[in-house]
């Protein structure tokens, strides 16, 4: 499949630091409001990824509470991967904690952003002492995505580019290799367990190829509070972004009561 081959192109120089880099990537704000805490959403490793992806998701809280994304390192060209799955989830973590500015953050991911949104997390609660303020994991079904799961990751790759929303997205050589790179550190990721509240919005809608639901990452993450949701793996941050940010709502005002 010519997906799978560009996914093991060359990509540009690595990094083993993030004192490498020239700076960490910016966020892009999608609402405002006063309510904290703020949520700071991750974008997720594919080439037609970005912080696009949640601008439905975000309306939901337009005026009530202050929505931020953040982009990954080495999409762009000439930008510099992670040489490891630890430098990776080091450089959101860090981009987060900027971009949070001292203030109250919750941390969201949609699907293997969601992986590395919980390693970033771990790893600022298990390293700096800060303690993110919570996680929500948008369908996310795994976090190292272990061959052993039995999810068609081809399958949900392929889907993803075939929709139509994806042609909106321009696809680079760079962006490509990123990927690439991004989707193979999973295998080797190291998670810090973390002990902030986790939400865990699982799609009841499977995609062909998936014998598996979330449940599995449910056991890795006993504490997460699970919601079912009417859904599928991509229709979560797209068609079906207003009830999965409904859930994340009603789930903060529970939790922070705001």
């Amino acid at each position: 499949m010519r997906l799978v081959s560009a996914m093991g192109g060359v990509g540009g120089p690595n990094f083993e630091n993030t004192a490498e880099l020239e700076d960490l990537p910016l966020p892009t704000t999608l609402a405002e409001g006063p309510a904290s805490p703020m949520l700071i959403c991750i974008s997720t490793p594919t080439a037609n990824g970005g912080v696009q992806e949640y601008a439905r998701f975000a309306a939901r809280f337009r005026g009530k509470r202050k929505v931020i994304a953040l982009p990954l390192v080495g999409f762009a060209p000439g930008d510099p991967q992670p040489a490891t799955a630890e430098c990776a989830a080091r450089s959101i973590a860090e981009s987060a904690l900027r971009a949070s500015d001292g203030e109250p953050f919750i941390l969201v991911g949609h699907s293997s952003a969601g992986s590395y949104s919980y390693a970033a997390a771990g790893l600022l609660e298990s390293t700096w002492g800060i303690k993110p303020a919570g996680l929500v994991l948008l369908d996310t079904l795994s976090i190292r995505h272990e061959s052993h799961e039995e999810i068609d990751y081809g399958g949900l790759l392929r889907a993803n580019f075939l929709a139509a929303e994806a042609s909106q997205v321009r696809i680079t050589n760079a962006k490509m290799s990123a990927m690439g790179r991004w989707m193979r550190l999973l295998n080797s990721i190291d998670v810090q367990q973390m002990t902030a509240p986790v939400l865990s919005i699982q799609a009841t809608r499977l995609y062909p190829g998936i014998q598996a639901d979330g449940d599995g990452l449910s056991k890795k993450i006993p504490t997460a509070d699970i919601v079912k949701l009417d859904a599928d793996h991509l229709s979560i941050v797209r068609t079906d972004a207003p009830a999965a940010a409904e859930v994340a709502d009603n789930w903060l005002e529970s939790v922070f009561g705001a």
